[in-house]
């Protein structure tokens, strides 16, 4: 018998509600319009990972590329340079948060009020390049108590393949995307329902380290912030100014 060639179409029906994100052979994050697949790559490998198929998720964070956006994120003994370097999309949309010079003190961005929901497990990831530091620290701020008596925060490293410090009341995880780009990920449960969470991003000097004296230049690249219901992150989902649900993917085979 003879082979036959056939497209992905007769093969596979496939829709999706919306547009999505993924890595491309070049290991450069890309969209997708809607109903149109996903093959999807490692950005640090650039191995061929196959057809992704996801569920349904919310990104709960606005303006989730715009840190300097002042409506949303609010930065302390820092300031944000917006569109400062090369962002995983190969565009120069990354911004960096800088530390002033105040002395033993925090230096950090966060964001606006968030609402969660009692009992629901939430997964904050955030794209992040070293830029004079290495270190930093994730934190999901408890607002009216809503993830008990510890606030979740963990530790990150941004050198080699990466590595995970000193956490509390959260597991932690970091991927190499290459070009120096991680995607760090912080998993905690909220205990409460509040409509006042914020998320942090806390610069550090090491693991622990989040108390000094800043020297005005040394900060840290970021790109792509997300909080989502569900026990582990999904593609990225941007938004601006509300937030933005990607629907699931839908294949069968023909």
């Amino acid at each position: 018998m003879p082979l036959v060639s056939k497209t992905f179409s007769q093969i596979i029906t496939f829709t999706r509600a919306s547009s999505a994100t993924y890595f491309d052979s070049t290991g450069t994050l890309q969209t997708a319009t809607t109903n149109t697949p996903r093959l999807d790559y490692n950005p640090s490998t650039l191995a061929a990972r196959g057809l992704l198929i996801e569920e349904s998720r919310t990104n709960l964070i606005l303006y989730s590329e715009q840190f300097d956006n002042a409506s949303c994120w609010t930065s302390a003994r820092a300031s944000v340079s917006a569109n400062a370097t090369t962002a995983p999309t190969g565009t120069s949309v990354a911004d960096k948060i800088v530390e002033d010079t105040t002395a033993s003190n925090t230096h950090l961005t966060f964001s606006a009020d968030i609402s969660v929901s009692t009992a629901t497990v939430y997964t904050y990831s955030v794209y992040a390049k070293a830029a004079g530091r290495t270190w930093f620290n994730m934190q999901i701020g408890t607002g009216a108590g809503a993830y008990g008596a510890t606030v979740p925060f963990c530790y990150f490293e941004l050198s080699g393949a990466g590595s995970i410090g000193t956490s509390a009341a959260a597991t932690g995880s970091i991927t190499s995307v290459g070009n120096g780009w991680y995607r760090c990920v912080l998993v905690a449960t909220a205990t409460t329902a509040a409509s006042t969470t914020n998320i942090r991003i806390k610069l550090a000097t090491g693991d622990g380290g989040e108390s000094y004296t800043g020297d005005g230049t040394s900060g840290l690249f970021v790109f792509g912030a997300q909080l989502e219901a569900g026990a582990f992150p999904t593609s990225y989902i941007p938004t601006t100014t509300t937030a933005v649900t990607r629907a699931a993917d839908v294949a069968s085979v023909n």
